[in-house]
């Protein structure tokens, strides 16, 4: 039974407590998207340095990232228990 059949399974149930599975799992994926962010921010400066993109979009695209990774954070702090 893969994860997202224990959450379709338990909410079928009517079960509110998430099992440990699914919070490594949520835990996992928050990791990989803040290792993205982090990754597109160093990528979008090199290519500022290089010309190949203009400081509005950079600025844009920086502010947007963080948007995300606030949002990241918020979900981190959320009790999933």
């Amino acid at each position: 039974m893969t994860i997202s059949d224990k959450i379709v399974n338990s909410k079928k149930e009517g079960v509110k407590k998430t099992t440990p599975e699914i919070i490594v799992l949520i835990e996992k994926k928050m990791l990989f998207f803040q290792d993205v962010i982090q990754k597109t921010i160093l990528h979008v400066q090199k290519n500022k340095m290089l010309d190949i993109i203009g400081l509005n979009d950079v600025n844009n695209c920086i502010h947007n990232l963080h948007d995300l990774c606030s949002k990241i954070k918020k979900i981190n702090d959320i009790n999933i228990l």
